[in-house]
This record gives C-alpha cells, structure tokens and sequence, in this order.
C-alpha cells in the first residue's frame, strides 16, 4: 500500500529506465524502486548470444574513448553483427531448435518395423531431392534481396532489440544491476550485505532506504564486485 512521492524517468540506453521513491501509507518508510525493460527467457537467450558474439568480435581498448564514442561503437557493433549473423529477434529459432530435440528424443525410444524404416528412408530421399530443387530456386534470386531483407526489422523485432540492448549497454558500459543507482545523483551511499539481500542506500533527501535490487547469487555477486 504505497504511493509514488517521486519519479525520475530517462536511464540507461534510449531512457528505457526509471527509478521512483515510494512511500508505505502506514509505516511513512521510503522504498526506492527501479523499472527496467523485462525480458523473456528467449530475448535473455538472444542476449546472451549477442554478448558472446560481441566479446569475441569486438577486441578493441576503449580506454581512451569518450562516453559518446563507446556507445557509438556498441551500437554500431552489435547492429553489424546483429546482421552478419542474421538473429532472429523473435526467438523463431531458439523455439525450433528445443522442438527438434523433443522429436529427436522421441524417435529414438519409438520402435518401427521394417517396412516404416524403408518407406521413412524413401521419404527422406525425396525431401532431399525436392529441397535441393527449392534452394537452386532460391539461390537464383537470393543475391538480390538477401541484404535488404537482412537490414529490415519488423516493429515488434525492434521493440525486442530495444530491450535487448538496453541490458547490453547497462552490463558493457553500465554499473550491470546498479547502473541506475550510481547514475541518480541524489545517492550518496551504497551498501550491499550478500546475495538475495536488497541492496541498500542512502539519499540526500529521504535518508537510509531499501531498493528493488539485489544480486541472486553469490557468483554474480563476486563477478560484479
């Protein structure tokens, strides 16, 4: 049962991020909450994908680079790779692999005669066959569209990539899960007892409060650290 005392709307990539005070009506105590992008477990898939390509692709030192030139270069980055590799924001891909290994894992404990085992090998045959004459099709006309339909993004994958990229700048550029916090120019402290514990702060203007955010884990917490 709390009220919204102040909002601040505007971090991280695009200002995707925002972090609010709240106030519990009956104790009067201050809670500090930050919203971010959520992601399902196919976009964190497809996350994870695209942070791996990026540290292997990208081994350039930013040191000397200014704020504006390492975002641009992440970016920049991540949207060539994002093309080169041909990521399907959608999670198309992701979902097809895990039914191909339920149908694989079903075939291997399903028991055939003779005959099914000839006819599905006649089958297979045929398919080959039949998908060799779709791809020589295919290839004809390929050349001239494969680009264009590479740089093309449905409004539903950009929406995706936004929140997507979010979470990559945050964790490459940022403070990873206390990005917001240590941008909020009204903290002056920051104090984290472990994982599975809120992380605690202190404001200029509301005092000693406790916020949304804590590490899950004692590995994340020790990487981070």
């Amino acid at each position: 049962n709390c009220e919204i005392i102040e909002e601040k709307k505007g971090f991280g990539y695009n200002g995707l991020a925002t972090r609010r005070i709240l106030q519990d009506k009956n104790s009067k105590e201050y809670f500090y909450e930050i919203i971010e992008p959520i992601l399902t477990e196919v976009e964190k898939e497809i996350k994870t994908e695209l942070a791996h390509l990026f540290k292997m692709l990208a081994k350039v030192n930013v040191n000397n680079m200014t704020e504006e030139e390492k975002n641009t270069f992440l970016k920049q980055t991540l949207d060539q790779i994002i093309k080169d590799n041909d990521i399907d924001f959608t999670g198309r891909k992701i979902i097809k692999k895990e039914e191909d290994k339920t149908k694989a894992k079903k075939s291997l404990f399903s028991k055939k005669t003779p005959e099914e085992i000839q006819k599905q090998k006649l089958l297979k045959k045929q398919e080959k066959i039949s998908k060799l004459e779709v791809k020589k099709k295919k290839l004809q006309t390929i050349s001239k569209t494969s680009k264009k339909n590479k740089q093309e993004l449905s409004e539903e994958e950009k929406k995706i990539r936004e929140k997507i990229y979010y979470h990559l700048f945050r964790d490459f550029l940022g403070y990873n899960k206390i990005d917001v916090i240590m941008k909020d120019e009204g903290i002056e402290d920051i104090s984290c007892d472990g994982p599975q514990i809120p992380i605690f702060i202190y404001h200029k203007k509301y005092d000693a409060i406790t916020t949304n955010i804590k590490f899950d884990n004692e590995i994340e917490l020790n990487s981070f650290v």
